[in-house]
């Protein structure tokens, strides 16, 4: 009998007759399944249920629970736990209305039986761990939870890990939560830790805990590595005296963590830069894209201790083809950076943040200057994006790049609350970039200097994507710009896409909208008479890439 003859009316008593309504927040195991699906089929359809269903369920449950939102999920397979809330002060809330939430065991933790949650946790691959909370909530109690892992990865083959939304626990539970998340097959981590005060500004955090844990494995790669950086160890004084109480109950979860030596992606936020980071970084088999963020300046004078000293073997970063660098702090840490050549040469894309660093075209180390160190350092560059500050040319910085480096992609960002005033043109060397594809110039050019763009056109012939942020966007809004500045046209096929700074308060955005779709219906009419073929993008926020 095939599975067309069972019977096809629908039971509306069926879910909550068989249970599974009340199991909502507790997925059902495979015998569970089949002893509700068998007990309304004969002999014959139970055969061929079960042979259908053994394919369905193996088919879809990895699917279902693949990329998991929120550790809540996760935390509600676990028997014996709930979560609830915590009552803080009068109002039940926390400062800032964060409502913490605690953990509950009860007898059951170490006695029930665990089948469930080890069946389906290893579906897990994908988690952004407090994703849910923004900032609204924090989870606490967490530790005598990960007794029962006995050093096991909470998620056994999770691959990618969202480690943010952290504010409000305590440090030693940021250590636990991310301890027992870190697993040998991650390939994705982004660790946004930032401390909330100057008493957290030291190395007890889950971004050395990381670094600790690869020096330890890549310790026979790293001959002669100044160790007082990165050598964080649990048995040292340091947690001990922080934790005195939490440390000896939690000490085995740092203990022998799995080093995630398959990464392939790092965001990773840290106080300065530290050429010993980038060292053991270097050591990552298979790293192909680095973002790294610094959220302390203080450090812009001193040249790092010992810098000159740390040379990196050539094979270091063997992956390494996309390169992100967040509020680089000073301009002598660029030096710094850079002369680790083996972190540039094989990069493809390069983003840099250098809006505080003064830019200038001496060879000294007071100033930076970027095409000449792409120009040495990267020679497989294609794409190239950087946030400038308002003390840099950009157009003469845009064809200087141009001009030595065959980049097919180039991004210029100008930061919010500068006043930039664009050199003349008559001043520059104008050259032809056949190699160009793309160029996006987000709050470099204001209302006048849209009058660059035939030159642009003239000098990029293969241009394919042009992105353009005015500075002033809703200055064409009165009437269309003059095309008779138009003196070179370029019949290319191009896509271009103009965008609204989304910076503007909520009461403004019904005004501002109708301005902005009048400035853009003039400015196209100046972008048709450069570019005949054009075609213009949807509005977008993406992030150029």
């Amino acid at each position: 009998m095939s599975l067309g003859t069972i019977s096809t009316r629908f039971d509306p008593n069926f879910i909550s007759q068989s249970g599974m309504l009340s199991n909502a927040q507790s997925p059902l195991l495979l015998p569970e399944i089949a002893q509700h699906i068998g007990s309304f089929a004969g002999d014959r359809e139970r055969r061929d249920l079960a042979y259908t269903c053994k394919q369905l369920f193996s088919s879809v449950a990895p699917v279902i629970w693949k990329e998991i939102p929120d550790i809540k999920i996760v935390i509600q397979l676990i028997p014996g736990v709930k979560l609830v809330e915590v009552p803080y002060g009068d109002e039940g809330s926390g400062e800032g209305g964060i409502t913490p939430m605690a953990m509950i065991p009860d007898d059951s933790l170490s006695t029930e039986d665990w089948t469930r949650y080890w069946f389906y946790a290893p579906f897990v691959q994908h988690l952004n761990l407090f994703a849910f909370c923004n900032d609204d909530y924090w989870i606490e109690g967490s530790r005598f939870l990960f007794t029962k892992l006995n050093r096991r990865p909470l998620l056994p083959n999770l691959r990618r890990l969202s480690f943010f939304g952290m504010q409000g626990h305590s440090r030693f539970d940021r250590l636990v939560w991310f301890a027992s998340c870190l697993s040998p097959t991650l390939q994705r981590l982004r660790l946004i830790d930032i401390p909330e005060g100057p008493e957290e500004e030291d190395m007890v955090r889950p971004a050395w805990l990381l670094l600790s844990t690869l020096a330890k494995h890549f310790d026979a790669s790293i001959p002669d590595v100044p160790s007082d950086i990165v050598d964080w160890d649990p048995s040292k004084s340091m947690p001990a005296l922080l934790f005195p109480g939490d440390y000896q109950g939690g000490l085995f979860l740092f203990d022998n963590l799995p080093a995630p030596t398959s990464l392939r992606y790092l965001y990773i936020r840290l106080p300065q830069l530290w050429q010993t980071t980038i060292y053991i970084l270097g050591c990552l088999p298979l790293l192909e894209e680095l973002e790294m963020g610094f959220y302390d300046c203080r450090d812009e004078v001193a040249p790092t201790p010992n810098s000159n000293e740390i040379l990196l073997p050539p094979d270091s970063f063997p992956s390494l083809r996309r390169l992100r660098l967040h509020s680089m702090p000073s301009t002598v840490r660029c030096h710094e950076l850079w002369a680790i050549k083996p972190m540039f040469s094989g990069l493809l894309l390069l983003s840099l943040d250098i809006h505080m660093i003064d830019y200038g075209t001496d060879s000294g180390r007071s100033t930076f200057n970027p095409p000449q160190l792409i120009y040495h350092n990267c020679p497989k560059l294609e794409s190239l994006s950087l946030h400038i500050g308002y003390k840099t040319q950009p157009l003469e910085l845009m064809l200087d790049l141009l001009s030595i480096i065959p980049l097919k992609a180039l991004c210029l960002y100008l930061g919010t609350g500068y006043n930039l005033e664009v050199e003349d043109p008559a001043t520059c060397s104008w050259r032809i970039f056949p190699h160009l594809r793309h160029l996006s110039l987000s709050k470099i050019l204001g209302v006048p200097e849209l009058k660059l763009l035939p030159k642009i056109a003239k000098a990029c012939p293969n241009l394919e994507w042009l992105h353009i942020q005015s500075t002033d966007p809703f200055g064409l809004r009165e009437q269309p710009m003059d095309t008779g500045c138009v003196d070179h046209t370029a019949y290319q096929s191009i896509e271009i896409e103009t965008d609204m700074p989304g910076d503007y308060p909520p009461y403004m955005e019904e005004i501002l909208q109708e301005y902005w779709n009048t400035s853009c219906c003039n400015m196209s009419s100046f972008l048709k008479a450069i570019w005949p073929n054009a075609s213009f993008l949807p509005l977008s926020d993406e992030e150029f890439d």
